[in-house]
């Protein structure tokens, strides 16, 4: 089993990682599009963490941790919306990972 990672880096290739990014910078300006967007994202890092064989829990731990850490080191300009966004996001980051891990494959 994969261990959580809860610092970077991540276990993401450099896409990966930046349809995160991207989606966090774009979160409140257009909400119902970036949702969207966001959900992706998170769904992408999800089957990659579960392809490494790591389980739900560790999933969750990584991926928020992921975000928080994206949103903190997003360029100057953008780094209050992003953690605003990663904020916003939360909630449902958790619930995309589990609907993701467990869907069928």
């Amino acid at each position: 089993m994969t261990e959580p990672v809860r610092t970077a880096p991540f276990p993401f290739d450099a896409a990966t990682s930046d349809r995160v990014g991207c989606a966090l910078e774009n979160a409140l300006l257009r909400h119902g599009e970036s949702r969207e967007e966001m959900r992706l994202a998170i769904e992408a890092c999800v089957e990659s963490l579960w392809a490494q064989g790591m389980t739900p829990e560790g999933v969750v731990i990584t991926m928020k941790a992921m975000v928080l850490h994206t949103a903190r080191t997003s360029p100057r300009l953008t780094r209050t919306h992003s953690l605003q966004a990663a904020d916003y996001f939360m909630e449902d980051v958790v619930k995309w990972c589990a609907i993701s891990y467990f869907r069928e494959r």
